[in-house]
């Protein structure tokens, strides 16, 4: 497809592809989502559009992020320990880790196309190389089986994030090897037990798949991007799973990905980056307006002033 240039061709875009999708008898009782990316943590001028599977969460993103998963999350709490005091289970507070750039085995995604075209087209995090600037970027169409969207009280949710806490070797997938994750599981909801054949065969099952979660809006920031995410899993120790989001692997009960496939991706132009993010600032969707913080609108501001350009306020 021709790279889009203008919001306006992106919405098309994504529509065209949503509609191709629901023709597809195996998309029928999906929901679709969107995830833009400004740049790929890929150098310049590597295959385009990006393989469905180098998308990975950030604490999956290098192997020292992921022996550190446990001291990141600990030192993030022992640090800031009032801004989680609220939060009733751990998956609550990797929602808050996530949406303030904490790395977390949580990628975003949304229902939102105006927020994904936004992190496909402003480069948010500072510290991304100029060189990305004029680079096509992306926003990925993800169709989700119904089933796999669950909320924060779900028993493999609860699961896969009190595994966090444990160490890697503390995790052992076979019926003999969820003692220590069952326990932090019903720290989090003491109705939870592995006591149970069923459950464990169902743990068993379902911790090495990735997960679509709609999460619990407790902050101003989670509740103005609306967001939704993948929650990836694990094999035995914490194990990488092979997240392919492949078409050909959504109806594989066995694949990490089931029920869950890319089905398209928008491109959009790099040199066009900035004209779409003008766009976008006139159907609300400026930076200040969902990243609320002060700091957020600072940024918005100096980057208009500096480009002289209209304030949209």
């Amino acid at each position: 497809m021709t790279p889009c240039t203008t919001f306006w061709e992106i919405l098309r875009e994504a529509e065209d592809i949503i509609e191709r999708a629901k023709k597809n008898p195996r998309y029928k009782n999906c929901d679709f989502f969107f995830r833009g990316e400004y740049h790929r943590f890929k150098p310049p001028g590597a295959p385009e559009p990006p393989p469905p599977d180098q998308c990975l969460p950030s604490i999956l993103r290098n192997k020292s992020r992921r022996q550190n998963e446990k001291k990141i999350f600990y030192e993030t709490l022992r640090r800031y320990p009032e801004f989680f005091r609220h939060d009733m289970k751990t998956i609550e507070t990797l929602y808050k880790f996530e949406h303030y750039g904490v790395p977390t085995r949580l990628m975003n995604i949304s229902e939102d196309l105006r927020l994904s075209a936004a992190m496909a087209t402003i480069p948010f995090n500072s510290g991304v190389k100029s060189e990305y600037d004029e680079c096509n970027s992306f926003i990925s169409v993800y169709a989700v089986e119904k089933s796999r969207i669950k909320y924060s009280d779900s028993d493999i949710v609860t699961a896969i994030a009190a595994a966090v806490k444990l160490d890697d070797d503390k995790i052992t997938l076979s019926h003999d090897g969820l003692g220590y994750l069952g326990y932090e599981a019903k720290i989090d909801r003491p109705g939870f037990s592995v006591s149970e054949r069923w459950i464990r065969d169902m743990l068993l099952q379902d911790l090495p798949h990735v997960w679509c979660v709609k999460p619990i809006l407790s902050t101003e920031r989670i509740q103005r991007q609306s967001g939704c995410f993948f929650l990836f899993g694990f094999s035995d120790n914490k194990k990488l799973i092979p997240a392919t989001f492949s078409e050909a692997d959504f109806s594989n009960r066995d694949a990490a990905t089931y029920g869950i496939a890319r089905v398209g991706v928008v491109t959009i132009r790099g040199d066009k980056k900035k004209a779409v993010a003008k766009e976008l600032r006139r159907v609300g969707m400026a930076e200040y307006q969902y990243y609320p913080e002060l700091s957020s609108f600072a940024r918005y501001l100096v980057r208009c002033v500096d480009d002289e350009e209209d304030l949209g306020l």
